[in-house]
């Protein structure tokens, strides 16, 4: 990954847009949905960017950029359609400190994503300026599946956060992902208050589980869909070395990690945790039978009365296979 993904505030801060064509347009439209302070400099300016001017959502200068126009700009836009012109608006810009944007320029420092905007939910898909309609086409496939209510749903999710700020952290976690997951499979923004007040009420009785999932050879592809979930969900992630970063990649990442051995495979730990209302995995290099200690571990458990499950893996080595006739 050569470009870091963020959300970057520009509630009150300054963005200078060099240019006033249909390329400034298009990046106008997205600034405007900001709280940012946007100034276009452009001599001959599109009429939709007079008419946001004079509607006071953007400040218009009618002259080239100047170093001392771009005092406390956190981001510059050079858009002129003029690849010289370009230039010299990218080297003012960082030269004063700002990210610049060139557009349709890889060497750019920053690149505006294709959005879904679903406010306050907003997702970016980036292709470090690669592939541009490979971005637009996954925006429609996520327009199409996401909700138009999931913003008011989300909204309403930020105005419940402070009911449960006092609560074990297990406990929000456990609430939040029970919140999302019904909103998300079933689609329904119905009684938001009333779901959330059921969820609450029974999360704060739930018990942990425990899976024991195969980590297979290393293959990510190779885990099956319910190893894939339990890691969604997993609250602490134990595993030993031979798992590979690529299957470690696929749990949470607010998870908690935790390295075991032969020796000390992290039983007590684990019993500790779901008794807590954690949702533990346990990765194991292939399959858990090739651990050597599966019989006991679900034995210790059963004792506890903690939920578990045993998620099989494909082992590390596979059987050869013996061909008639074969040399």
């Amino acid at each position: 990954m050569k470009q870091y993904p963020i959300f970057l505030s520009l509630s009150g801060q300054r963005v200078i847009m060099a240019g006033g064509g249909l390329s400034a347009i298009a990046k106008l439209r997205l600034l405007l949905k900001t709280e940012a302070e946007i100034t276009v400099h452009a001599s001959c300016a599109h009429q939709q960017i007079q008419a946001w001017a004079r509607e006071g959502k953007i400040t218009l200068l009618q002259h080239p950029i100047v170093s001392e126009d771009l005092v406390a700009a956190r981001l510059v836009y050079a858009a002129n359609d003029d690849a010289a012109e370009d230039a010299r608006v990218a080297e003012l810009g960082r030269a004063s400190g700002a990210l610049v944007n060139i557009v349709d320029d890889l060497s750019s420092d920053f690149f505006t994503a294709a959005m879904v905007d679903r406010d306050p939910v907003t997702i970016a898909i980036g292709t470090e300026g690669t592939a541009p309609v490979l971005s637009r086409k996954i925006k429609a496939e996520l327009e199409s599946w996401l909700s138009s209510d999931i913003g008011k749903v989300a909204a309403i999710a930020g105005s419940l956060r402070p009911i449960v700020a006092d609560l074990p952290a297990r406990v929000r976690s456990g609430l939040w992902r029970q919140f999302w997951d019904h909103i998300l499979q079933q689609g329904s923004v119905q009684d938001v208050h009333g779901l959330f007040k059921r969820l609450l009420n029974g999360q704060k009785n739930t018990c942990g589980s425990i899976a024991l999932i195969g980590a297979g050879p290393g293959d990510p592809e190779l885990l099956t869909l319910r190893a894939r979930k339990l890691l969604d969900v997993a609250d602490t992630v134990l595993h030993d070395s031979l798992v590979s970063s690529e299957v470690l990649e696929l749990a949470r990442r607010e998870a908690e990690f935790i390295v075991t051995d032969q020796t000390h495979h992290g039983n007590d730990l684990m019993i500790s945790r779901a008794r807590k209302g954690e949702h533990i995995v346990r990765l194991i290099a292939g399959d858990p039978s090739s651990s050597g200690f599966l019989e006991a571990d679900i034995a210790a458990f059963r004792i506890a009365g903690i939920e578990h499950h045993i998620v099989a893996g494909i082992p590390q080595e596979l059987p050869k296979l013996i061909i008639a006739g074969a040399a």
